[in-house]
């Protein structure tokens, strides 16, 4: 029996969002979408996801605000940030907040694919010890 694995994507450029969307859908994941970060609060809030993808500047709430809520409320959803925000300073501060991996844009989607089993496999591997 497969389970879907559901991915939250949130990224306020529509074109990119709708395109890795499909991407990530033809690669058999589940992929719901929000275009600023407090859409993408409350449906975090309102439905399981296996992972989440984030951009850094968004509307409504920013990618560092929503990570950092994410965390306080001790939600331990694996989180990639996606952004084009480049500066060591920025990827240190995402690490420090809390996110599992950082990708600067332009991505290779591929290699953004392989990011993606690479952090699922481990947190499969952590729930199932928990479970034991």
């Amino acid at each position: 029996m497969t389970t879907t694995t559901h991915l939250l994507l949130l990224e306020d450029d529509i074109n990119l969002c709708t395109v890795l969307a499909d991407y990530l859908t033809s690669k058999g994941y589940t992929v719901d979408t929000a275009y600023d970060g407090q859409e993408g609060w409350e449906m975090l809030n309102h439905k399981h996801y296996d992972l989440l993808l984030t951009d850094i500047i968004m509307p409504r709430m920013n990618g560092w605000q929503l990570l950092k809520h994410l965390r306080e409320s001790n939600n331990p959803i694996p989180v990639i940030i996606v952004s084009a925000k480049n500066d060591r300073e920025d990827i240190i501060r995402g690490y420090n907040l809390g996110c599992d991996d950082y990708l600067t844009k332009p991505i290779n989607y591929e290699e953004l694919n392989w990011h993606i089993e690479a952090i699922l496999r481990r947190s499969r591997i952590r729930s199932e010890k928990e479970i034991r």
